[in-house]
């Protein structure tokens, strides 16, 4: 299949699905986002890229029922999706069926199916294997995940953790390919000049309980090390656990402003502008837009040292989780009272994005990808 000649074909149709959150979905999200990424990547590579269904499979809690009544619904979805693109014979069969994150809490039960019927083949951009999951209250999922994972023709992992445990269990004639998670720097003006005077930090985080309530744990006492008088911290986010966060963060002499929620693109992008540094540990993060974005902007961005910062990361700006609150307290002091430094970790962090996560860089890294199958 000659997918340099198909992507100067307007015609050239690659069938999309992201299990985990629909790119159609009306709530933002990192999810919702990188879909919708990858989605506009393949067509300024010159593909038709089309939304095959909207299901989705994420089961937080390990359900047997939810997961029961998935496999229902996706075999109801797989035979309505077979029907519709084999109505006009192969002229409306897509080349490739492309898959956007397969793993054990949010499966793909409908794409290895529909490539197997229609003699296409299979892609999956972020699978994740988790052989542990087999056994358990994912156990199904699990499963159906490995199976598709195994049929997949071509893997894009995101992270060094899950291309290790690809190369594991990679079946013979599988291609494993590095995508880097990706962001669309158009409409994108960097901050521009030195650092302000008091020095203006930025989080930007949803409000969870679990997970996104252990990174804000983790930034308390951060802000507790900070001069009032130097520095100022801005919390942009909403949900569930505001209160209980803004509740660790009273008491304190530092100047800490919760935002709330913003849901527009341009007024975000006038945030990250008007702040000098984010800072956001990450924990259990899979991958966090929020450090493509802000790094773009030029802000240099600290975290701990984790699989999803990692991943997107400079190494000087991870820090080892056991000793992050003073070592992060100490770089935001150099970096408030160094001009000279502060610019060059903020060229750094525009340097770093346009290298490795531009979305022309994945244009590129997914065309290569397609051309070998």
């Amino acid at each position: 299949m000659d997918f340099e000649r198909s992507a100067r074909d307007a015609d050239q149709a690659i069938a999309f699905y992201a299990p985990l959150k629909s790119p159609d979905d009306p709530v933002p999200s990192g999810e919702r986002t990188i879909a919708r990424l990858l989605m506009l990547a393949l067509s300024r590579a010159g593909f038709n890229v089309q939304v095959m269904s909207n299901l989705r499979s994420l089961d937080m809690k390990g359900d047997p029922a939810f997961q029961g009544a998935c496999f229902d619904a996706a075999m109801r979805e797989r035979d309505r999706i077979i029907q519709t693109l084999t109505e006009g014979g192969t002229a409306r069969r897509p080349h490739l069926w492309c898959t956007y994150h397969n793993y054990y809490k949010a499966p793909d039960l409908i794409g290895p199916a529909i490539a197997d019927a229609l003699n296409i083949p299979y892609v999956v951009v972020e699978g994740t294997r988790a052989k542990k999951r087999l056994n358990g209250p994912w156990a199904r999922f699990a499963e159906a995940t490995e199976q598709g994972l195994d049929r997949a023709d071509l893997i894009y992992s995101f992270t060094d953790h899950d291309e290790q445990a690809l190369r594991v269990h990679q079946p013979e004639g599988q291609l494993l390919k590095r995508l880097s998670p990706l962001i669309d720097q158009s409409g994108i003006t960097p901050r521009m000049g030195p650092p302000s005077q008091p020095f203006q930090i930025l989080t930007v985080a949803m409000m969870r309980h679990g997970a996104k309530r252990a990174s804000y744990d983790a930034l308390v006492p951060i802000a507790r090390m900070l001069s009032p008088g130097i520095y100022q911290w801005t919390i942009v986010g909403d949900g569930p656990a505001r209160d209980d966060i803004e509740a660790a963060f009273a008491g304190m002499g530092l100047t800490v402003r919760f935002a709330g929620a913003c849901g527009d693109a341009a007024a975000l992008r006038a945030i990250y502008r008007d702040h000098d540094v984010f800072v956001w540990p990450g924990i259990d993060e899979a991958i966090g837009m929020v450090y493509l974005e802000a790094q773009a902007h030029g802000l240099p961005t600290l975290a701990h040292d984790r699989i999803g910062p990692r991943s997107v990361l400079p190494p000087h700006g991870l820090f080892a989780p056991q000793t992050a609150s003073e070592d992060i307290a100490t770089e935001l002091e150099r970096l408030a009272t160094d001009p000279q430094y502060y610019a060059m970790r903020s060229d750094q962090a525009r340097f770093h994005v346009a290298q490795n996560h531009d979305i022309d860089v994945a244009v590129t890294r997914l065309t290569e990808g397609f051309a070998l199958l």
